[in-house]
C-alpha cells in the first residue's frame, strides 16, 4: 500500500526534493498522534473578544475554556484587574480578537517556489490584493496546503487596516495588558488563532508560542538540524568532488584539443608545401625538354655553347651561320615566347660565324598549343 510519504516522493521533482519529502513524511509518522494535530496556540491563553466596543474575557488553560467576564466600552484598568483577579500567570499569552468585519481573508494560489520568500512576495503584491493602500494595512498569512505535483501553494492572506489594529492595541494597553497577538474572527469566537497581525509577528501564537516546545520536540528539532547539516555537507562534498572530476576532464580534453590543433596545423603546412612544390614542378618545363626542343628547331650551322635557365626564362649563347633567323625559328616553338636578342650579333673572325645572345620566355605547360 502506498503511504503518504511514498506519494510525496513521486510528486516531488528533483532528487533533493524527493529526499526531503520522504524524510519529513517519515518524521511526521514518528510523532505521537497528539503532536501531529494542528497547533491550537499557547497552553495558557487569555482571549479578549472585542464586539461592539465591549470586551469579552475568556481563558483557555490546558485546552479548557472558562469565561472571566464582560467589560463595557468605558471600562478602566481597575475593572480589568477585578475581572482578571487570580487569572493571570507567568507565560500566559494575550490574544486580542477583533470583529469579523475588521479584516479581510483571501485564499491565494501561488507557485510552490514562492514559499521560500513568501513574506516578500505577498508584500510586493499587496497593492493588487488589498482594497486598502499597502501602507495602511497589517497583513499575515498561513500556508493552507501544498501541491508538489502541480507546483502550487495555497495561502490564506489576512488583512486589517492599521487604524483598527493600533486602536485595539492601545485600548488593551490602557487597561494594563500587553497583547501578544491580534487577529479577527474567521469562524467561531473561540477558534484557534490563524494569524497574528501585530507588526513583526511570525506565528499566531505570539511570543509565548515557543515556550510550548517539549523536551522531545526540542530533541527532534536538534536532530533535524544535525541531519540537515550532515546532508548539506554531503551534498557540498559530492558537488566539490564532481566539480574536481569535471575540471580534470576539461583539462585533459583541452590538452588533447591543443595537440590536435597543432597536428592539424602541421598537416596543413605540409599540404601547402607539397602543393607548392607540385604546382612549381607543374609550372616549370624540364631542362631536357627545352634542350630537346632547341636541338629540333635550331637550324643547321648553329652551335649552342651555353644555356642559362631561370624559372620562366632561358638565355642562349652560341654561334650560328644564320643568327638573324634564330628569333623567328625559336618563336615558332610552342615552348618559347617573347624571344629577343640580349646583345648585338657579332661576327666571329676565327669561325666565320655570328655570335649571338638570345633571351626567351618559357611558356607554362598548357598555355601553348600543345
Amino acid at each position: 500500500m502506498m503511504t503518504a510519504a511514498s506519494r510525496q516522493i513521486r510528486a516531488a521533482g528533483s532528487p533533493v526534493r524527493r529526499f526531503f519529502a520522504w524524510w519529513l513524511g517519515q518524521l511526521r509518522e514518528l510523532l505521537p498522534a497528539a503532536l501531529r494535530q494542528p497547533d491550537s496556540g499557547p497552553a495558557d491563553l487569555l482571549l479578549v473578544l472585542m464586539e461592539d466596543g465591549r470586551l469579552d474575557l475568556r481563558r483557555r488553560l490546558d485546552g479548557r475554556w472558562s469565561e472571566l467576564g464582560r467589560l463595557p466600552a468605558d471600562a478602566d484598568g481597575r475593572a480589568m484587574d477585578l475581572a482578571l483577579h487570580g487569572q493571570r500567570s507567568p507565560g500566559q499569552s494575550v490574544l486580542v480578537r477583533l470583529p469579523a468585519d475588521a479584516g479581510l481573508q483571501r485564499r491565494l494560489e501561488l507557485p510552490l517556489a514562492a514559499e521560500q520568500e513568501l513574506q516578500q512576495v505577498l508584500g510586493y503584491q499587496l497593492d493588487s490584493l488589498s482594497p486598502y493602500p499597502a501602507g495602511q494595512v497589517y497583513f499575515a498569512y498561513r500556508v493552507a496546503g501544498r501541491d508538489p505535483g502541480n507546483g502550487k501553494l495555497n495561502v490564506d492572506l489576512f488583512l486589517a487596516p492599521r487604524k483598527h489594529v493600533d486602536q485595539a492595541v492601545k485600548r488593551i494597553e490602557d487597561l494594563g495588558l500587553v497583547p501578544d497577538a491580534v487577529d479577527f474572527r474567521t469562524g467561531d469566537a473561540l477558534d484557534a488563532p490563524l494569524m497574528n497581525l501585530l507588526p513583526g509577528a511570525t506565528t499566531p501564537g505570539g511570543r509565548a508560542g515557543g515556550s510550548r516546545l517539549s523536551r522531545f520536540n526540542r530533541g527532534l528539532l536538534l536532530l533535524n538540524l544535525v541531519l540537515l547539516v550532515a546532508l548539506g555537507a554531503t551534498l557540498l562534498w559530492s558537488r566539490a568532488a564532481r566539480v574536481e572530476r569535471l575540471e580534470t576532464q576539461v583539462e585533459t580534453a583541452r590538452l588533447q584539443a591543443d595537440v590536435a590543433v597543432r597536428l592539424r596545423r602541421k598537416v596543413q603546412k605540409l599540404e601547402q608545401e607539397a602543393s607548392f612544390l607540385l604546382d612549381r614542378k607543374r609550372g616549370i618545363r624540364p631542362m631536357l625538354t627545352l634542350l630537346d626542343e632547341l636541338s629540333r628547331i635550331l637550324p643547321d650551322g648553329t652551335w649552342l655553347e651555353e644555356a642559362r635557365l631561370a624559372p620562366r626564362e632561358i638565355r642562349l649563347y652560341g654561334l650560328s651561320s644564320q643568327a638573324t633567323t634564330l628569333i623567328s625559328e625559336i618563336e615558332n616553338s610552342p615552348l618559347f615566347e617573347q624571344v629577343t636578342f640580349q646583345a648585338p650579333v657579332v661576327q666571329d673572325e676565327r669561325s666565320g660565324g655570328e655570335r649571338f645572345q638570345i633571351s626567351a620566355q618559357i611558356t607554362r605547360p598548357g598555355d601553348g598549343g600543345e
